[in-house]
Formats: structure tokens, sequence, C-alpha cells
């Protein structure tokens, strides 16, 4: 009983929340506040577009000049001697040379003799990794994979060896985790 009478409470001020009360005073409608567009468009006065200089100038001002490009260095140098000769040297610009390349170690020349790729790995030291030839199959333990047998995915690694500490399924195919740095 008193659920039913606070549900109809509740439609009655639903209901009045909507109705004009009489002693509201109704806001003016559109037709006598002087608007003549349709409901539901912006209004206001026509659209201008002002252009953007560069330097931030406003419209009409100058343009702002390109800046003049860097002179070249001199193609050639004229010099004179104690005799009153003139000699004309021709230089080129100086290129910044690239920097020599790194000398590879002898492990690093072996890894790539191996196909294997010199990359850092672990702690800040460079290592020898490997692509596995079974990459991504899938294996119940570490025989039946090139590396390691994945214990998450249950697949085989893609490249060895893992750094870090991952769970690999071990040749008895039980989950353990192996840490390498």
């Amino acid at each position: 009983m008193r659920v039913r009478r606070f549900g109809i409470l509740l439609c009655l001020g639903l209901a009045a929340c909507q109705m004009s009360l009489p002693f509201k005073k109704d806001t003016p409608d559109a037709a006598s506040a002087g608007v003549t567009a349709p409901a539901g468009t912006i209004m206001g006065g026509p659209i201008t577009a002002t252009p953007i200089t560069p330097g931030g100038s406003a419209a009409g001002a100058a343009p702002v000049a390109a800046p003049a490009p860097p002179e070249p260095f001199p193609s050639s140098i004229e010099t004179t001697t104690e005799g009153g000769a003139t000699t004309t040297v021709e230089t080129l610009p100086a290129a910044a040379a690239p920097p020599p390349p790194e000398p590879k170690s002898e492990a690093q020349l072996a890894c790539e003799r191996r196909d294997g790729t010199w990359t850092s790995a672990g702690k800040g030291f460079k290592s020898c990794v490997y692509r596995t030839r079974d990459g991504g199959k899938t294996c119940r333990k570490e025989t039946d994979c090139d590396g390691l047998c994945l214990a998450r995915s249950g697949t085989c690694s893609p490249y060895k060896p893992l750094f870090g500490c991952n769970e690999i399924l071990d040749s008895m195919g039980r989950k353990v985790t192996l840490c390498i740095d």
C-alpha cells in the first residue's frame, strides 16, 4: 500500500515538472523575440575569414621577406706573392666526414659467420642471438624445439638465447622459470 502511494506521488511530481504553472511567467517564444531562423540553426552575422600572415602581422600589412640564404664557401682563393704575382687556388667546402665504423671484435665476426646477429642483450653487453628453425611451432617439452619451449604459449621460442626470466617447459615437460642475464 505504501509503495503504491509513493509511486502515485512520484508520477504526479514528475507530471507537474512538465506542466506550466499558472503563476509562472512564460518565456517569450522565438517569433516574439525577433528570431527568424529555423530551430536548431546557429544564428549570427555573416562569417568572415581573416588570413594569417607569417610574423603575426595583420591583413593588409607588408609581407615579410624571406631570410637570405647563407653565403656559400668561396670556390676560389686568390693569393699574392712577394713578386706581385697572383695565384688562384680552387677550394671545395669541407664536408663532415662520417664517423669511422666501430671495429668488429673476433666474437662478432664469428657470430656473423654462423648467421647470428650481434646485438645488445642482457645487462648492457653485446651477445650473439640466433633465429631458431622452428620458432612459433607448438611444443610440449624443450626437446621438441631448436631453442626453448615457452610455457605460456606452448610454442618454440623465435630466437636463442632468451635473456631475462622466462617460464619454459623443461626436457621432461615441467614448467620452470629460467633467468639469463
